[in-house]
């Protein structure tokens, strides 16, 4: 075997482990890459919905706010229906008794 035949296949080889290695770091990068697509997939899905998260400041004031209105509303309604219910029980007392006065 001459020199050249050897370094002939010197650079063959040489060659064939280049690409070989370029061929495994392709596949490296490639898996990261899908790897890191996967769990930012994973992480959107799993994301809480913005309507699970808790409310901030504000927006808990102001349903504190609505929900002290609504129940003051609420106890105004109750103490108007009282009232009328009041009335009309003694209304229907006061038609009893009479009508029970002109049975006697």
């Amino acid at each position: 075997m001459t020199n050249e035949e050897l370094e002939l296949q010197v650079d063959a080889a040489m060659a064939a482990e280049v690409e070989k290695r370029r061929a495994a770091l392709r596949e490296e990068i490639a898996s990261k890459a899908r790897h890191e697509a996967a769990i930012a997939h994973n992480r959107k899905c799993n994301a809480p919905h913005p309507s699970e998260l808790p409310p901030s400041a504000e927006e808990q004031a102001e349903r504190n706010r609505l929900a002290d209105e609504d129940l003051e509303r609420q106890r105004q309604r109750i103490e108007s229906n009282n009232q009328r219910f009041a009335k009309l029980e003694e209304d229907q007392a006061a038609a009893r008794r009479q009508y029970f006065a002109g049975k006697r």
